[in-house]
């Protein structure tokens, strides 16, 4: 029942039309999900590794800073937790989930993400809008 239990929940983050990763307690990325791939492609060139070079890598390629990140991530009473990043021209909101196991013992890191550059666009054109019109 349980491999059937999370050969099921695998297939369910494969194939959701947001963007997953996992990092365990080592900071190492064990687990993308099809869309990051995807939606990673479109950032490639301004990544510091190929997305298909993620799986195994540290987070900290994706940090100038990475202790900041590290502190946040390494402790579950720090999450949940949101950000913006900037990566490029796109910024990405990104948010932070602990992981447990079955006997809620932490074992890293999810994140869920998505570029929300048009969107932040669009919400200072609404402002800029009704600023004109006072």
């Amino acid at each position: 029942a349980a491999q059937i239990e999370s050969a099921r929940t695998k297939s369910m983050l494969d194939s959701a039309p947001i963007n997953v990763m996992f990092a365990d307690r080592e900071f190492k990325i064990r687990y993308a999900n099809a869309a990051t791939t995807q939606t990673l492609k479109t950032l490639e060139k301004h990544l510091p590794i190929r997305p298909e070079d993620l799986l195994g890598q540290s987070i900290d390629v994706f940090h100038k800073r990475p202790e900041h990140q590290r502190r946040i991530v390494s402790d579950p009473k720090n999450l949940p937790h949101r950000a913006q990043i900037g990566v490029g021209p796109e910024t990405l909101e990104l948010n932070i989930s602990p992981v447990f196991d079955h006997n809620r013992q932490f074992l890293g890191s999810m994140v869920s993400w998505a570029i929300i550059t048009e969107r932040l666009r669009l919400e200072q054109q609404v402002k800029d809008t009704s600023e004109q019109e006072r």
